[in-house]
């Protein structure tokens, strides 16, 4: 009987130290997840960073070429916020299939690797 009885215990007490090690496992997991889920986010951050201060300055240099070669240096600059204002309204209507959804892919893929 006092055999049963520990060999029990020291099955409990197995069982509670794996409990514990899996709940830590799965801690560990998922805190590697956000980590490399956020390192890759943040490298986009700088990406498109770069990119934005690109195009800015392409969008500048088209505005005054368009403003020159028009003759009024303000209707390059309206033609560029033109252009702008319709890519606005395309992202807006496909935002989710261009923009959301491949975010959303990311981020379940990274946590789930």
């Amino acid at each position: 009987m006092k055999e049963t009885e520990r060999l029990v215990d020291e099955l409990l007490t197995k069982a509670e130290s794996y409990g514990y090690s899996s709940v830590e496992l799965a801690k560990l997991k998922s805190v590697k997840a956000a980590a490399k889920t956020t390192g890759k986010i943040g490298g986009h951050l700088v990406l498109w960073a770069v990119i934005t201060m690109c195009l800015l300055m392409a969008s500048i240099a088209v505005s005054i070429w368009l403003g020159q070669l028009w003759g009024e240096l303000y209707l390059g600059f309206a033609a560029v916020a033109g252009f702008y204002l319709v890519a606005a309204l395309m992202m807006k209507v496909f935002k989710v299939p261009l923009v959301q959804r491949p975010i959303e892919n990311c981020v379940v893929r990274n946590i789930l690797d």
